[in-house]
């Protein structure tokens, strides 16, 4: 055992160069980098610790502003007509979107009321016309039909007629050469006297019949002419029927267009909608014009008092909806190659009014301060709970850069300066009641962590708060004449 010592101590003393290690004198402790900090160490300094962690470095650019409210999501109400006010909320209320703030009692309401209770009236009497049109159609085809079928038989009739004619003309001369024979027989005794009345009787029936058929040829084209003149009036009626019918169509269109107007008319006067309106006798039973709310916010001012004669357009109140608000900040027009839209960024308060918000970044806007050379940016920032007022100051923490690879980070309020070389404090993992001064190689760093090339890893627990008490002790401090190993022995010498 004794030999496996003297290698140890051996090879320790070969890695500092072989310089041999300083002998101790009888009583006095052998310098240490390790401080004591037991449980009311750690009270009396208020010391807290912190962790490293290992990621990569994130650069940010601090840009001042403000919170406010999204033009989007506020709402100035204002007196959509002459009249008197009646006030039912009170400044700083909460609302619920469509909930009543008030009512406006004014007689442009009854004015657009007749208006459209005349607009409805011309409706129902277009429609009642093109309603009796339609009935009536329907009989006026049914008549043109009749009669131009009735022109066809006529005319069939009359052909007719004059075919029946020439054969009564015919048998009316058969008739009379009969008669002529046998009036010569019976001159000449040859037939009797009966004979001769059937022959004469026959010879007037030929004649009345060729009378009547000569008669129906004559009255056939009156007749004819008469209903190809009715005919061509009930034709005409119903061509025009279309050109009536399209008529009383665009008077329905424009007494319906009329109504719906006038309804639009009054739902921009009560803010109510064309449905809500068109409810049975809804519109007709308005005695006053409501203001609701347009959404969830809160009134946060009242223009008008109970009881008060408003002017139309006069605004009555302002309702904002603080449940997003946006980050707004000016940053130089040097630093516009730095911003990237949709960047990530942290909107923290310099106060510690709110807890720090993450978000993205929208802009550089199209917009800049000619004067002071400057452009804006803003960041959308949820605030569900309402807490966060408008117009607080805040700054956003725009990523920049991030470092290349990965290193350890620690919070830069565990870093400090002694001398010439950086130092922190890191807890002895073997023993917490211990901290052990560490120098440090350093990289970037930003106002929130450092990177540490060397000296500390990922995990160890470092000296926040009661840092500097530590450093001004001085104990742990090597001298000129040595150095500390990691393991905290000292060693003299520089090898």
């Amino acid at each position: 055992m004794k030999r496996n010592s003297i290698l140890v101590f051996a090879t320790l003393a070969a890695a500092c160069g072989g310089a041999a290690r300083a002998p101790e004198s009888p009583g006095v402790e052998p310098p240490t980098n390790r401080i004591h900090v037991p449980a009311e160490v750690v009270a009396n300094l208020g010391i807290t610790f912190r962790q490293a962690e290992s990621g990569r470095l994130e650069i940010r650019m601090e840009v001042p502003g403000r919170l406010e409210v999204p033009e989007e999501r506020r709402w100035m109400l204002r007196a959509p007509a002459r009249g008197r006010m009646r006030i039912a909320k009170e400044r700083w209320s909460e609302v619920r979107a469509g909930e009543r703030i008030g009512e406006l009692i004014s007689d442009e309401l009854r004015a657009v009321q007749d208006a459209l209770f005349a607009a409805r009236n011309a409706l129902l009497d277009a429609e009642r016309e093109s309603e009796q049109f339609g009935e009536a159609l329907g009989p006026r085809r049914a008549l043109a039909e009749t009669l131009t079928r009735a022109v066809d038989e006529a005319r069939a009739r009359v052909r007719e007629s004059e075919t029946v004619a020439a054969q009564a003309r015919g048998l009316r001369a058969a008739a009379r050469r009969r008669l002529a024979d046998v009036e010569r027989l019976r001159d000449e005794g040859a037939i009797s006297g009966r004979e001769y009345l059937a022959a004469q009787k026959d010879s007037l029936e030929a004649e009345a019949a060729a009378l009547d058929a000569e008669r129906r040829v004559q009255e056939g084209p009156i007749a004819l002419r008469e209903l190809e003149q009715r005919a061509a009036v009930a034709r005409a009626d119903v061509g025009t029927s279309d050109k009536v019918r399209e008529t009383l169509h665009n008077r329905l269109e424009a007494s319906r267009l009329a109504y719906r107007h006038k309804l639009r008319e009054l739902a921009a006067l009560t803010g109510l909608s064309d449905a809500e309106l068109s409810k049975e006798g809804a519109w007709a039973s308005l005695e006053s014009i409501t203001l609701i709310s347009p959404a969830d916010g809160v009134l946060v001012e009242l223009h008008t008092a109970d009881g008060e004669w408003v002017e139309a357009t006069a605004v009555l109140a302002e309702v904002v909806d603080t449940s997003v608000l946006v980050f707004r900040g000016e940053v130089p027009e040097g630093d516009l190659a730095r911003l990237q839209p949709g960047a990530p960024v942290r909107v923290v308060s310099p106060v510690g009014a709110f807890r720090d918000v993450d978000t993205t970044l929208r802009g550089p806007l199209p917009v800049a301060d000619a004067t002071t050379r400057t452009v804006r940016v803003q960041a959308r920032v949820p605030n569900g709970e309402r807490r966060l007022p408008r117009g607080v100051s805040a700054i956003a923490r725009v990523l920049v850069d991030r470092g290349e690879h990965e290193e350890v980070l620690v919070p830069a309020d565990c870093l400090v300066q002694d001398q010439l070389e950086f130092i922190l404090f890191r807890r002895d993992p073997s023993n917490a009641e211990y901290v052990i001064r560490t120098p440090v190689a350093v990289g970037r760093r930003t106002r929130e962590r450092v990177e540490v090339l060397s000296g500390v890893g990922a995990g160890d627990e470092l000296v926040a708060d009661g840092i500097h008490q530590l450093k001004q002790t001085g104990i742990g401090r090597p001298s000129a004449k040595g150095h500390f190993h990691a393991d905290g022995t000292w060693h003299e010498g520089n090898g």
